[in-house]
């Protein structure tokens, strides 16, 4: 865990096995708020790192958000980063999306970055997903497009 002391209150973040992050921000010893996914919410820290990064940290951060996102099968936010184009092609649907998901991501995930690239504001970046409980690795490429603020939108190699 990790205690943030601010100027009007405290931040504990604490972590668990699989990386979730848990934060608790206490006002007062009776007026506490919880956040309970960080990959949906940006916190203060994030968007700070956030916008003082290089658009390849910007780019590794927002995979990391993903694979946390993923991580907790919450696939529906999930579902809503992805492309437009690249949704409708390949998963026409949320619950197609899913089922693919549950096939070929069942597992927590840890990931390594290498082979960054640029093309017309468009980014990909070769990522190496380990298995938190097992090992095993995969392989997949992520294309990305930065928004406004910390929007993006990606895609990802279909195996």
């Amino acid at each position: 865990y990790l205690v943030n002391e601010k100027k009007d209150s405290t931040e504990y973040v604490c972590m668990d096995q699989y990386n979730n992050y848990y934060i608790f921000n206490e006002n007062l010893p009776i007026d506490i708020k919880i956040k309970l996914d960080n990959s949906i919410i940006d916190t203060e820290t994030f968007i700070e790192t956030y916008n003082s990064s290089s658009t390849e940290n910007k780019v590794m951060l927002n995979i990391d958000k993903w694979i946390k996102i993923i991580n907790t099968r919450n696939y529906h936010n999930s579902y809503e980063i992805l492309d437009e184009t690249f949704r409708n092609n390949y998963f026409n649907t949320e619950e197609k999306f899913e089922q693919y998901m549950t096939q070929n991501f069942a597992g927590h995930y840890t990931a390594e970055y290498s082979g960054f690239d640029e093309s017309s504001n468009i980014f990909s970046m070769d990522v190496s997903l380990t298995d938190i409980e097992t090992g095993d690795k995969k392989e997949i490429t992520i294309i990305m497009q930065l928004k406004e603020g910390t929007d993006f939108v990606m895609s990802f190699s279909i195996s």
